[in-house]
């Protein structure tokens, strides 16, 4: 759907530049309580914000003075000397296949296979993460590496961006289901992160609004999973 060939994926999208800076808008048609992939992105930002994990910064506004369909600017995460890889190309370049049967994407050897090409801290931040905001998203293009483009040297995971499809009430993330997923790699640095996010309460942009009934389903969704979690730990 985008009219601009250096990104994939379904939304509509298009790169700006302001002075110095570039910027990825993306767009999407809201629902009658104006949530969409867009307005998600806002509120997946604030629970990665509570958790230290570090993630792109989504923005919210409308285009043009179309209040029907807001848009998410994020600031891009590269730049001339710093490149972008996503784990599938990534992969690749270690010799690891990247057309995984499906059986083999919900195993953990597979998991343990990937998460020991990145930071596994960072690998398992993530998935926990996508775990709590239910997120069936991550596929192998959602997540990468960041390099250094004159020496080709890894410098780090890149942050987290693109969780427009969180909050399913399906309760299903990528490759596992939330709670799966949440127990394969949650560990005990996670748990005060989690049961500090009962006190959390999402915030609504301050032009760009979803409906209060629709906000208080966010944070049902949210809190309802950590107590459940919590009372099995």
């Amino acid at each position: 759907r985008s009219p601009e060939f250096g990104s994939s994926g379904n939304m509509q999208k298009c790169w700006v530049k302001r002075d110095t800076q570039i910027f990825l808008m993306k767009r999407d048609e809201p629902d009658a309580d104006g949530v969409c992939q867009t307005t998600k992105e806002w509120f997946a930002c604030q629970v990665a914000e509570a958790m230290n994990i570090p993630h792109v910064t989504y923005d919210l506004k409308y285009r043009n003075n179309d209040i029907l369909s807001p848009v998410c600017e994020c600031q891009s995460f590269t730049y001339i000397t710093i490149g972008f890889a996503p784990a599938m190309f990534y992969l690749i370049s270690k010799g690891v296949d990247p057309a995984f049967p499906q059986s083999l994407t919900s195993s953990m050897d597979f998991h343990d296979e990937i998460a020991q090409y990145f930071d596994r801290n960072f690998y398992e931040d993530m998935m926990v993460f996508d775990a709590i905001i239910g997120n069936s998203d991550r596929h192998m293009l959602n997540f990468g590496i960041l390099y250094d483009n004159n020496t080709g040297e890894i410098l780090s995971p890149s942050p987290i961006f693109d969780n427009g499809l969180a909050f399913n009430l399906d309760e299903q993330c990528c490759y596992f289901s939330r709670e799966e997923q949440l127990f394969h790699f949650m560990r005990i640095r996670h748990k005060e992160v989690i049961e500090s996010l009962l006190d959390m309460n999402f915030i609504q942009h301050k032009t760009v609004f979803i409906s209060e009934i629709a906000l208080d389903k966010l944070n049902e969704y949210l809190k309802k999973f950590i107590k459940h979690i919590l009372l099995r730990l």
